[in-house]
């Protein structure tokens, strides 16, 4: 089920009714809620005509300001609650699932906006089920707002906001459900910060057991874990990188929800290939993203690069290059591992910052090796998506000392630099 909420900003002209009824065939949303239709309650019904399948209850316009409409498909069961200039207020039957929806437009004067508040937190009053609201106001445009049992209920809930065609305001779209085309995937491996207070972990990574049977474990241990509070709000906390947060604040409704808001923000439910074709679902899109790292990290053999560089000045010292050319030590990789995140961005084996930081006792020696082996160019080319003495960087150097030459430079000649095409330039690494 899909909802599309529009300030219209009037709908008295023709090629306005037009467009919206283009935009409600192509968008095809069960509810819909209109506000500054600037239009009667005849007017308005007209225009609910055009829209063919909708029944609809509609609020007359002050002169030619406000004016707001609800249309809902005729196989919806809503159910009427109150009504004002303000906010249309309705209850929605489906199945065994009963959830209200308010359309809610409030005073555009900035000295009035403390009522607009204070009329939301009457209808907050009656809130007894799930809520979802859409809300146009000055302080809070084109966005929609729910309660926690509203969330629950649609967990899967998206808000899109649509482009921009005779309004100023961006239509929204709110998708309730998940798209039936999606792969229900579960999430791979990763390192828990709860594990680190478990007897038997260091154990159990010095054996090197596989992260399959750590896993196993972990679920053991947790059911037998007596203070469950601390577990679960480390659980979420890592999930909701509220990191500003410390654990031990016994706020894990709050981690719980914030990690809900990261999963739907964060999922990719559509990429557009290289074709321009829209690829849907987990295996597809999976695809679509592989395929342009794989092209961004895939050299196309340049040439010429001695021409550019000698006609550079060159700016770093031999003491300088001594140090940047010096060898990787494991210092400089202990250094790096310390200066991580220990909750951010694990690796393809789900291990963290946190893992090799708390058990570098055992693991370092290993990786250390394997870092070096890479730094050096030891490693075969075919594990290494970089080309050989050359780094991601090198292009941002080189244009950065070009510029630099430029505007340090005291010819009165003049220099001049050609833009030419930059941002497809970027797309590759060189």
């Amino acid at each position: 089920m899909n909802l599309l909420s529009l300030n219209c900003g009037g709908l008295g002209n023709p090629d306005t009714v037009r467009a919206l009824c283009a935009l409600v065939q192509r968008e095809a949303p069960a509810m819909i809620f209109l506000c500054e239709t600037k239009l009667c309650g005849r007017e308005m019904r007209r225009v609910r005509e055009k829209l063919e399948g909708y029944y609809g209850l509609e609020v007359d316009s002050m002169g030619r300001s406000g004016g707001l409409a609800f249309l809902w498909k005729k196989d919806i069961e809503c159910i009427f609650v109150s009504i004002s200039v303000h906010y249309i207020y309705f209850t929605v039957c489906e199945g065994d699932k009963n959830w209200r929806v308010t359309g809610f437009y409030g005073w555009p004067s900035v000295s009035e906006r403390h009522l607009s508040w204070e009329l939301l937190r009457v209808l907050k009053g009656q809130m007894d089920l799930p809520w979802i609201g859409d809300a146009n106001r000055q302080s809070m445009l084109d966005r929609a707002m729910c309660n926690e049992p509203w969330l629950d209920m649609f967990s899967y809930a998206t808000l899109h906001h649509l482009d921009r065609e005779w309004s100023d305001h961006a239509p929204i779209k709110l998708i309730l459900d998940k798209r039936s085309t999606e792969a229900v995937t579960k999430g791979g491996f990763k390192f828990e910060q709860i594990w680190l207070g478990e007897e038997g972990c260091e154990d159990a990574v010095q054996r090197r057991e596989s992260a399959e049977s750590n896993v196993r474990k972990r679920k053991k241990i947790v059911a037998k874990i007596g203070d469950l509070s601390r577990q679960e709000e480390l659980y979420w906390r890592q999930r909701s990188r509220a990191l500003w947060l410390k654990d031990g604040d016994r706020y894990t409704k709050f981690f719980h929800n914030k990690a809900g808001e990261r999963k739907r923000k964060n999922f990719i439910g559509i990429l557009i290939d290289d074709a321009g074709v829209e690829r849907v679902g987990g295996e597809a899109v999976s695809k679509v993203a592989n395929d342009y790292f794989v092209e961004l990290f895939t050299t196309s053999n340049p040439i010429n690069f001695e021409d550019v560089l000698n006609g550079l000045e060159g700016r770093v010292t031999d003491q300088m290059n001594g140090y940047l050319t010096a060898d990787y030590t494991e210092d400089d990789i202990v250094e790096a591992l310390n200066q991580m995140h220990s909750l951010k961005t694990p690796g393809p084996d789900g291990m963290n910052g946190l893992f090799f930081q708390s058990y570098w006792h055992l693991v370092g020696s290993g990786v250390v090796t394997t870092v070096l082996e890479i730094l050096r160019g030891e490693r075969s080319s075919a594990e290494s998506a970089f080309t050989p003495d050359r780094l991601i960087t090198d292009n941002i150097l080189i244009a950065f000392e070009v510029f630099h030459h430029m505007k340090n430079a005291r010819q009165l000649d003049g220099h001049m630099a050609i833009k030419l095409d930059m941002a497809k330039a970027y797309d590759r690494v060189e």
